[in-house]
């Protein structure tokens, strides 16, 4: 039998971070708002980095040999717009503009000393969103609309590699995510409450910058991909009960159903999530003291299988299409009892 083959690596990383921001709502009238606000950023980090790879580090002593040293600064402007209508006390509707960033910085888990880990840019999000919520008495609806345009979208690209799996970050391209949705609570009875939730979105690449495709050139076929961990539809709805039980307390009975499409995983759309259905219940009873509750209850009825990520992995590693995909939970049944003091 061979022996155990260690592999280390990491980094350490200073940062210095400064901000300054204000915010402010302006009231034309009783019924109209303007909210504004704004805020400056500014952030510099240098790291010393050691690629994962065999024997990189020396465990007794916890000093790995850092093979990249590097710093680098970004700064940010994100401002903030919005209005906001109310018409009367159970009526909002809304617009806003709101400019977001994720910071640059570096990969301390890089697997290829030959790769640079960075540094990436910053990636910046301007967001566009119009909604309206409404009250009905004891019923309510809200509805928004968005659209998202990310320039230098950060990625952390999973491709086979000696390790298994090498990860890569790097600002990949720009996009546009856009979408609607809609949730809702409705009473049947005084006692009874279904509630409802309801969301399209649909992501395009605009301007890509890396060969998401692994297939040497960057063009249309990167382009036409799709943006990972998106998923078109989903839906759901659920109901719960309440039951005055006496002296015992107050019963609540819950059912609810999900609904998720299939999305890409991998930036290369190799990786997938499969969609699901998930039907989930619960039985609970809270004494009128609130001290004690006891609840069962069933999680993934249906025994639906999911998988937390599939991420393509070398030959070696398992032959040809191998990948790594974690298995979620599938169908569990519990029960739990709580106090409170």
């Amino acid at each position: 039998m061979g022996g155990a083959r260690i592999v280390s690596g990491g980094g350490t990383q200073d940062q210095t971070t400064w901000g300054i921001f204000a915010s402010t709502d302006w009231h034309f009238t009783d019924t109209l708002t303007l909210n504004l606000g704004a805020r400056y950023s500014w952030e510099r980090k240098a790291v010393r980095v050691s690629a994962l790879r065999a024997n990189g580090c020396n465990l007794d002593t916890l000093i790995c040999a850092t093979n990249f040293a590097d710093a680098a600064k970004w700064r940010g402007f994100t401002p903030k717009i919005g209005l906001q209508w109310k018409p009367d006390d159970d009526t909002q509707i809304y617009g806003l503009y709101t400019r977001g960033f994720r910071s640059g910085g570096y990969n301390l888990r890089n697997t290829d000393p030959a790769v640079p880990p960075g540094p990436f840019n910053q990636e910046t999000q301007d967001s566009f969103e119009l909604g309206a919520k409404k009250q009905f008495g004891r019923h309510r609806i809200n509805l928004a609309a968005f659209y998202n345009r990310m320039k230098d979208l950060q990625r952390e690209i999973n491709l086979p590699g000696p390790l298994g799996v090498s990860q890569v970050i790097r600002n990949t391209a720009d996009a546009t995510i856009k979408g609607v949705e809609a949730e809702g609570q409705f009473f049947l009875l005084s006692n009874l409450v279904i509630s409802g939730q309801l969301g399209y979105v649909n992501g395009q690449y605009r301007n890509v910058q890396f060969d998401l495709s692994g297939d040497g050139v960057i063009n249309d076929v990167d382009r036409a991909l799709k943006l990972p961990r998106l998923s078109p539809w989903t839906y759901g709805v659920g109901l719960t009960y309440d039951q005055q039980l006496g002296e015992l307390g107050t019963a609540t009975a819950r059912v609810s159903f999900t609904h998720r499409d299939k999305a890409a995983f991998t930036d290369n759309n190799v990786g997938f999530l499969q969609g699901a259905d998930m039907l989930d219940a619960s039985l609970t009873l809270a004494t009128d003291n609130k001290h004690w509750r006891f609840s069962i209850y069933g999680r993934n009825l249906l025994n639906e299988v999911t998988i937390g990520g599939d991420t393509p992995l070398p030959a070696a590693f398992g032959g040809t299409g191998a990948s790594l995909s974690p298995l979620n939970r599938g169908r569990v049944i519990g029960g739990e009892v709580a106090i409170s003091f």
